[in-house]
């Protein structure tokens, strides 16, 4: 329902440049969700981006996914 950088690479090899992608999946990491049973209400891809470029202190080699979800 609601989709937030979903072209950003979620790895970032600790590197400020951030990587984008337009073709689906090749630049994310997966939340994988029984489409019977959960029902994907919002994905964003947290990074933090200033001036074009990844904040650092990066903490990690990957952005953090955040996934709301309901679950029947």
């Amino acid at each position: 329902m609601s989709l937030y950088r979903q072209h950003h690479n979620s790895y970032n090899a600790f590197s400020t440049t951030p990587v984008i992608s337009y073709k689906w999946g090749d630049h994310v990491d997966h939340v994988w969700v029984d489409p019977k049973r959960v029902r994907v209400i919002r994905w964003n891809n947290r990074v933090l981006i200033s001036s074009g470029q990844l904040v650092s202190p990066i903490p990690s080699d990957h952005s953090p996914i955040l996934v709301d979800v309901q679950v029947n």
